[in-house]
């Protein structure tokens, strides 16, 4: 996983059940960048969780910025 520019901050969110990007790809990329990233998980959704739970998307973004 590459490098996310250290001027840039980053909101990683995934599905916990995603099968098409799991959840450990969300992993690895924070793990790269740990001073400017913020893991975020939505339990239970797969990988197209911001339109089945837009609600749910939204107010994880909007909680975490």
């Amino acid at each position: 996983w590459a490098r996310i520019s250290p001027e840039t901050t980053a909101i990683i969110i995934q599905g916990s059940h995603d099968q098409i990007a799991p959840p450990a790809n969300g992993e690895q990329l924070a793990a790269k960048n740990p001073d400017n990233t913020r893991l975020l998980s939505l339990k239970g959704a797969g990988h197209l969780f911001p339109m089945i739970r837009p609600d749910e998307t939204a107010k994880l973004i909007v909680d975490n910025i």
